[in-house]
């Protein structure tokens, strides 16, 4: 498989911004320099589609800079700059599909904050749907069309934003799947493949595409970033929350370490878990006793293996892809600390 291509000719995106003080060193730091770019380009692709003064500007502009915020000059956002970069050296030409990430996932944020009943600083529900269903469509193909943009990769771009939109609705309603044929680890992971994993994947094929033709070539690249975006949510999946913030138990939600608990378990504890992770929703006493059998050295130990060798593949097809270069460190670097962050510490680690 060719590993180097040539970025595609015609699209320029000036650097705009040099990197912190405080960020130099960090592997992520070599794409800091395109995040004012993105985030400029982001904004205008919102002015021309929803004019200022117009009565869509105001509530979507809120949503996409509510995610610009929280994103940071770390921003995941930058993946497909980070994927071209290690393909060609040049990451320029995937500025446009930086652009769309940033919307599209804008979006996606927007509609899971309208079904958890929480429009937060985003105005109405009417809004934030209306607001939300436009970041995931029509605005991010308005980015990929814009000038300077061979007509053939356009048309590309927008088939990756049309299947990546299916997969993780998908995703999405796998994921509010709450009977027990659920919660094995093939449907877990199929629901974080399209709910997480397609954005990711999505963005590493468009980057592909504005250098490479090889189809083997752009599915490879697809699979690291639906890979990275499986590692992501189970970063997320590990925040330090307590038995009364713990919404993944509160709500039900299959997740991969619920899993592998339940598949390690012998017939009786499996049983328990069921019991307790139904009373869950409702109990804390029965919550904090599930999220204990979740994080006992056992059922911890595993998981991590599991984990592990989801990161070594991840790695592998890294640097199969992909030669020595910053870029490569960039995604590298995200790779492992997505990994590193997902690995829960067994019950009573680090206590006295």
């Amino acid at each position: 498989m060719n590993r180097k291509g040539k970025a595609v000719s015609g699209i320029e995106s000036p650097v705009t911004n040099t990197v912190p003080d405080s960020l130099n060193g960090h592997p992520w730091g070599v794409l800091i320099p395109w995040d004012q770019q993105v985030r400029e380009d982001t904004l205008a692709v919102i002015d021309r589609a929803c004019p200022p003064g117009s009565r869509l500007h105001d509530p979507v502009r809120a949503i996409v800079t509510t995610a610009l915020q929280q994103q940071g000059p770390l921003s995941n956002r930058l993946f497909a700059l980070a994927v071209l970069g290690a393909i060609s050296g040049n990451p320029a030409p995937a500025v446009p599909v930086a652009v769309a990430s940033t919307l599209w996932f804008a979006g996606t944020e927007a509609l899971d904050d309208l079904v958890d009943a929480a429009p937060g600083d985003h105005g109405s529900a009417h809004e934030l749907l209306i607001g939300g269903v436009l970041c995931l469509g029509v605005l991010p193909e308005a980015a990929v069309e814009g000038p300077g943009v061979p007509a053939e990769l356009a048309r590309g771009w927008r088939r990756d934003l049309g299947w990546s939109t299916v997969a993780a609705g998908a995703g999405q309603l796998d994921d509010t799947a709450r009977d027990s044929e659920a919660l094995t680890w093939e449907r877990v992971m199929r629901a974080y493949t399209g709910k997480t994993g397609a954005g990711y994947g999505r963005d590493a094929r468009m980057a592909a595409r504005a250098a490479v033709t090889d189809p083997r070539a752009l599915e490879a690249w697809t699979v690291l970033g639906q890979l990275l975006g499986v590692l992501r949510q189970v970063h997320n999946d590990n925040a330090d929350v307590t038995p009364e913030t713990d919404e993944d138990l509160a709500n039900g939600t299959p997740t991969l370490l619920l899993a592998h608990a339940l598949a390690s378990a012998d017939p009786r504890e499996r049983n328990r878990m069921h019991t307790l992770r139904t009373a869950a929703r409702a109990d804390l006493t029965a919550r904090a006793e599930l999220r204990a059998l979740l994080h006992c050295p056992p059922v911890v130990d595993g998981y991590r293996r599991r984990v592990g060798a989801l990161h070594s593949r991840a790695r592998n097809l890294l640097d199969h892809l992909a030669d020595a270069s910053p870029y490569r460190d960039a995604i590298g670097n995200r790779i492992d600390q997505s990994a590193l962050l997902g690995m829960p510490e067994p019950a009573g680690a680090g206590s006295e």
